[in-house]
């Protein structure tokens, strides 16, 4: 694999990661204080976010928009 796929998707997992932390501890800890329209747009937002930044890091370092890139083009 080339280093730069290593990086994008080193960084998918991370961001996956994140945005699964942020769901848990926000959204299933902390329920109770909120309404739940404003618990379903904050999630929203929240994973919106995230995956925009995978797929505009993606489009920076390799040209095209897709969330993994494992093909090897040989």
């Amino acid at each position: 694999m080339d280093f730069r796929k290593i990086v994008l998707n080193f960084f998918s997992v991370l961001n996956s990661i994140y945005l699964g932390l942020v769901i848990y501890i926000e959204f299933f800890m902390e329920n109770l204080t909120k309404e739940p329209y404003e618990i379903y747009y904050d999630l929203w937002m929240y994973v919106f976010v995230g995956y925009c930044a995978i797929l505009i890091f993606n489009y920076a370092m390799f040209g095209k928009v897709t969330l993994w890139n494992f093909k090897s083009n040989k």
